[in-house]
């Protein structure tokens, strides 16, 4: 992400940190005692993009973004600064869940990542993970207009819970809802939302996954599980906080 933002990275740990406390403050309508971590968090983040828009490489996003903004005044430079921030954090939190996500799937089943590969089927696999093990669970959306939704009222202005993990899995369009089905009809999904808010940058979290198994795939790497999967206690974002797993790598040849 840095290196697509133009800057040089920061400190991991200590953007890790941040990092966290931002994801767990997404949940802090569920556990209120989140939200003035995260919200401090958030704080931090933009301080450190306010100081990267000044010295941002000319071939980078930020760059481009600073640009922008001559061109549109009217765009505060507290909205610009937060809206990048939300790049950065968005383009990492969520693409190392994904790819982690990806991972303990082919961790559980070892030949499915070759199945889809032998069937020339990659794109069909990324589609399905994506689906399945995509890392945003849940958002919320204010309501512009009163409406109803089977049966129950929602007034404008009210927040609607949007539920994405579930509408993926809806038996009602996809069969075998929780299969991994290389067949599938593709993109029908919610992993990057719809419409005005979908995800920025769906298409390189794509390309990023696809690259990934790829890669898996060219080295001949297999894993095999030493222990269960554990998950973050998060409910916004999906993602894991260990893995245990043996590494094997394919037989050199002679």
């Amino acid at each position: 992400m840095c290196d697509f933002l133009g800057v040089a990275p920061p400190d991991g740990p200590w953007f890790e940190e941040l990092s966290n406390a931002i994801v767990r403050g997404m949940d802090a309508g569920l556990e209120p005692e989140r939200a003035e971590p995260g919200i401090k968090a958030r704080a931090e983040l933009s301080r450190m993009v306010s100081g990267w828009l000044e010295t941002a490489d000319e071939d980078g996003f930020l760059c481009a973004a600073r640009a922008a903004r001559a061109q549109a005044p009217e765009v505060s430079e507290a909205v610009l600064t937060n809206s990048l921030r939300g790049v950065l954090h968005a383009g990492y939190e969520s693409v190392s869940r994904l790819l982690g996500n990806a991972l303990a799937r082919l961790v559980d089943d070892p030949a499915l990542l070759d199945r889809a590969m032998a069937e020339n089927a990659l794109d069909p696999l990324v589609d399905e993970l994506l689906r399945l093990d995509g890392p945003v669970q849940a958002d919320a959306r204010a309501c512009v207009a009163d409406s109803e939704l089977n049966g129950q009222r929602i007034r404008r202005g009210e927040v609607v819970v949007l539920l994405l993990g579930a509408a993926d899995r809806d038996p009602e369009v996809f069969a075998d809802p929780d299969a991994v089905d290389l067949t599938r009809r593709k993109g029908a999904h919610l992993a990057f939302g719809r419409g005005a808010h979908a995800c920025l940058g769906a298409g390189l979290a794509t390309l990023q996954l696809r690259a990934v198994l790829s890669a898996l795939h060219t080295a001949g790497i297999g894993f095999r599980p030493q222990g269960p999967a554990e998950y973050e206690p998060t409910a916004t974002l999906r993602g894991l906080r260990t893995l245990p797993v043996a590494v094997s790598e394919p037989a050199a040849s002679f």
